[in-house]
C-alpha cells in the first residue's frame, strides 16, 4: 500500500512539474520575443496598448493587450495589403498613417485593430501617436480593420460614410 502510494505521488508530481516546465518555457520564448526591438516605422504607425485610450478600455473590454513582435508586424502588413486589395481601397494604400491596437479576444485569438486615415489631411501626427483618431464621415480616408494574427485572417473591415 505504502509503494503504491509513494508511485503515485511521484507520478502527482512528475506529471505537475512537466506540465509547468512546457508553460514556463513558452512564456519565458514569449517573454523574450517580446523584450527584442520591434522595428516599425513611427512616422506611419503607432502602436497602442489598451489602456493608453479611454475609447479604447470600452471597446475592448474583455480583450487583454499584448506587445507586437517583428513577426507580427510582417503579418499585419501582408494581410494589411491583402484587405485593401479585396475592399477595391486605394492600392497606394502606404499614404495611410495607421493606429495598431493588439488584444487578446475572449475565444484566446491574438488579433490587431487597425485603424487608417490619410496622411495628406494635414493631422498633428504627434497628437496621433498618443490618441486615436475618431471622426465621422471622412469617405474612404477613414477606415479600420481587424487582423487576426492566430489564424492569418481580416474582419471588420469598416469605412466612414461621406458626409
Amino acid at each position: 500500500m505504502t509503494r503504491l502510494l509513494i508511485f503515485c505521488l511521484t507520478c502527482i508530481v512528475f506529471n505537475t512539474s512537466c506540465g509547468q516546465n512546457k508553460s514556463q518555457n513558452h512564456l519565458e520564448k514569449k517573454d523574450t520575443s517580446q523584450k527584442a526591438t520591434v522595428n516599425v516605422d513611427t512616422n506611419r504607425i503607432a502602436i497602442f496598448n489598451l489602456k493608453a485610450d479611454l475609447w479604447l478600455s470600452k471597446r475592448f473590454e474583455t480583450a487583454k493587450s499584448f506587445r507586437l513582435t517583428t513577426i507580427d508586424l510582417k503579418i499585419i502588413d501582408e494581410l494589411f495589403e491583402i484587405c485593401v486589395h479585396e475592399n477595391n481601397m486605394d492600392t497606394s494604400h502606404f499614404h495611410y498613417k495607421r493606429q495598431y491596437v493588439p488584444f487578446i479576444d475572449k475565444d484566446g485569438h491574438w488579433k490587431v485593430w487597425i485603424n487608417c486615415f490619410c496622411s495628406e489631411y494635414n493631422y498633428n501626427y504627434p497628437y496621433c501617436k498618443k490618441s486615436i483618431v475618431l471622426v465621422e464621415d471622412g469617405g474612404s480616408c477613414y477606415f479600420n480593420v481587424v487582423i487576426n494574427l492566430t489564424d492569418h485572417s481580416f474582419s471588420n473591415f469598416e469605412v466612414n460614410g461621406y458626409g
